[in-house]
């Protein structure tokens, strides 16, 4: 009884922080996503794509180029740009040859740093529909969550910790009654 308590709190503690991994692993595909409406919802309104100089801004802020009235943003949720997971921003490339779209939205990745300009393998993009960083971070999650998990465990192991001790008293104090007959 005292190993399934113990095993029981340990699972409990351990699962409760998944979820916490998962939503970084995928997140910056949402964001990317996001932007590359933006974007688009930016060039129906406007009749251009936002240029290197204006990037990711002109969804934002009305770029001093674009008329009066014809700018319908901000185009992105509270006017503010998403920053990645590893506190990075996100890159806008344009004019993109990679993307059909003409344009290019890529984040960093965990190491902060792109050698090809968004082709590295924990880079994040809006033109390769293959994703191949999924396996990366996939992979890279592994090493990592379960350092993550040992620190985001902290409070749940503060709940489940007492309890499982508490549990363990409790069983061995009525085991000692029946033993004694008291």
């Amino acid at each position: 009884m005292k190993k399934m308590l113990l095993v029981l709190g340990v699972i409990l503690a351990l699962d409760s922080t998944n979820c916490y991994a998962s939503s970084r692993r995928f997140r910056p595909d949402s964001d990317i996503g996001s932007l590359t409406l933006a974007v688009e919802l930016f060039e129906d309104d406007v009749g251009r794509l936002p240029n290197a100089e204006e990037g990711l801004q002109a969804l934002v802020a009305c770029p001093e180029a674009v008329p009066l009235g014809v700018w319908n943003g901000p185009y992105l949720k509270h006017g503010l740009l998403p920053i990645d997971p590893w506190k990075h921003s996100y890159i806008y490339c344009y004019p993109e040859s990679r993307g059909n779209d003409g344009f290019g939205i890529y984040s960093l990745g965990a190491d902060g740093m792109s050698l090809t300009a968004g082709d590295d393998r924990d880079d994040v993009n809006n033109w390769n529909q293959d994703k191949p960083w999924r396996r990366y971070y996939r992979r890279y999650d592994v090493w990592r969550t379960w350092g993550r998990r040992a620190v985001a465990a902290g409070p749940a192991l503060a709940v489940v910790v007492p309890s499982v001790l508490l549990a363990y008293v409790l069983l061995k104090s009525r085991r000692r009654r029946r033993l004694t007959g008291a």
